[in-house]
């Protein structure tokens, strides 16, 4: 889970799609932004390991 860092985002669709969305651990949440390239980076508070990571796309939407 990823706790206490920065996120930062090429854009949001803030409040209710934010960038912080994207590490909530919610399923049911999720970051938008309808800016192109979109990019995404979240920055650990103190030094980790990074064992795995999971991507998922919203249903709501097909990948283009």
């Amino acid at each position: 889970m990823a706790l206490g860092g920065k996120v930062t985002a090429s854009g949001e669709f803030a409040p209710h799609q934010g960038k912080d969305k994207a590490f909530d651990q919610d399923v049911f949440s999720k970051w938008l932004t309808f800016n192109s390239p979109a990019w995404l980076q979240y920055e650990f508070p103190t030094v980790k390991a990074v064992i795995s990571y999971t991507i998922t796309s919203a249903e709501d939407e097909p990948y283009s």
